[in-house]
């Protein structure tokens, strides 16, 4: 890679998503329909349980205790499905759509999960930094606070687009997290405004699911076809 001029297209990056993600649309939705079939029966209930214990404090304990059993629940699954969908992804890149099947990519999935807690947790521990310095300066020094503001929200999102190419560095590439976020990091260097420019066209876009994950597989594949 030294020495080498690295090419990072943003447009054909987000056309490539738009492909992949129409391209494997009923598989993206059927893999993304799967945690929701589990989670949604189990927030009903847990919902109920909050309901009835507003009304009755008697049922604190099993609100308590079904809340616990979703959230466990549903941080596998969907780290699972995030998985899935970006090697479902990557078989439609290769032109290898039927390689595997929705619930095979869903079972890989479940074998990337302490990878990407691990990346999960520590890039949201250095978010969480970033966002409570200003809070802890304005107790000691509030006028400072004020301009640290914004200085911190241009270091969260200076990080954010670093990471932009963990999740299938790890699904894919079958990276750990620490190797996911430096390898991120590495292949960013040198075109984060490009990265940031797709991300940024591409925002409304990213409040769907699957073409979220379409966009972000497409970003990695992008940059590390810029490395060739």
């Amino acid at each position: 890679m030294r020495g080498r001029v690295l090419t990072f297209n943003a447009i054909e990056t987000i056309g490539a998503a738009f492909t992949l993600w129409a391209r494997a649309l009923g598989r993206l939705m059927l893999i993304f329909l799967v945690p929701w079939a589990v989670v949604l029966p189990l927030g009903i209930v847990t919902g109920v349980l909050t309901h009835m214990w507003l009304s009755n404090e008697t049922y604190l304990l099993p609100m308590v205790a079904m809340g616990t059993v979703t959230i466990l629940t549903a941080m596998p699954l969907f780290l699972a499905m995030i998985a899935g969908t970006f090697l479902l992804l990557a078989d439609q890149a290769r032109h290898e759509a039927g390689r595997r099947g929705v619930g095979e990519a869903f079972g890989l999935g479940f074998r990337c999960f302490w990878r990407f807690l691990g990346a999960t947790a520590i890039a949201g521990f250095a978010f969480l930094g970033i966002a409570l310095l200003p809070v802890l300066v304005w107790f000691l020094a509030w006028p400072i606070a004020i301009p640290l503001a914004p200085v911190s929200l241009l270091a969260a999102t200076f990080l954010g687009v670093r990471w932009a190419a963990v999740g299938p560095l790890i699904a894919v590439d079958d990276a750990g997290a620490l190797e996911a976020l430096h390898r991120s990091a590495a292949l960013v260097r040198g075109r984060w405004w490009r990265v940031f420019t797709v991300l940024l066209l591409c925002l409304p876009a990213l409040a769907l699911g699957p073409l979220a994950l379409a966009v972000v597989f497409a970003i990695a594949s992008g940059l590390k076809d810029g490395t060739r």
